[in-house]
């Protein structure tokens, strides 16, 4: 079956022209930025996706598709990008001018909203928090 792509890109600037929320976390498969040297960036992600997170003020995208953990911030730019990709098999990570943070680790995420701000911490199989960080967004 092949994918309405249109359809989506409609439904998401819909989502997003509409969202009246004081924090807007968008979640999808493939990433936006990546430093992975497996897939890295995707082209039409940039393209399409990212010029909507920007114009609705989406402060975050998470996605996993690679296997690692990746927090990556463009310079200049308001949006932080995610991903967390660990909960499976891992893959060698690596780092470019974007990353914050880069691990190849077992993990997953916890994101924890408050009225304020979002916290979001990488934790591993034994608990321990690898990497965490807090934004405020009003």
């Amino acid at each position: 079956m092949k994918q309405d792509t249109a359809k989506e890109m409609k439904w998401l600037k819909d989502v997003l022209a509409n969202s009246t929320e004081q924090c807007i976390l968008v979640f999808g498969h493939h990433p936006i930025y990546s430093a992975s040297t497996k897939h890295g960036n995707t082209k039409e992600m940039i393209q399409r996706v990212k010029p909507l997170l920007e114009k609705y003020h989406a402060q975050f995208y998470f996605c996993g598709h690679d296997h690692d953990l990746q927090h990556l911030h463009e310079k200049g730019g308001k949006v932080d990008y995610i991903v967390t990709g660990t909960g499976g098999d891992t893959r060698r990570y690596s780092t470019n001018e974007m990353s914050i943070y880069s691990k190849s680790e077992p993990a997953f995420s916890v994101v924890s909203l408050k009225a304020d701000s979002i916290s979001v911490s990488f934790v591993g199989t034994k608990g321990n928090i690898m990497y965490s960080f807090n934004r405020s967004y009003k």
